[in-house]
C-alpha cells in the first residue's frame, strides 16, 4: 500500500498526467494507488515511483 503517494506527488507539483509520463504507469492507475484501490503493486511500479519522486520506497508506503 502506497499511502504517501498522492502527499508526496502533490509536494512536488506533479499532476497525475505528469507522473503518468515520468514513470510510464497509466493515470488510471496511478489513481487506483492514490486511492487505495490497489493496494499491492509490483516493485517494479513502486521502483519508477521511487525514483521520479526521489523517495524512498519507507516514506513512500508511510512506514
Amino acid at each position: 500500500m502506497l499511502s504517501n503517494l498522492k502527499q508526496i506527488r502533490v509536494n512536488r507539483n506533479l499532476t497525475l498526467k505528469q507522473l503518468s509520463i515520468k514513470t510510464g504507469i497509466s493515470i488510471t492507475y496511478l489513481n487506483d494507488l492514490e486511492n487505495l484501490y490497489r493496494i499491492n503493486p509490483n516493485s517494479e511500479k513502486v521502483d519508477k515511483l521511487c525514483k521520479v519522486l526521489n523517495v524512498s520506497e519507507k516514506e513512500l508506503k508511510g512506514n
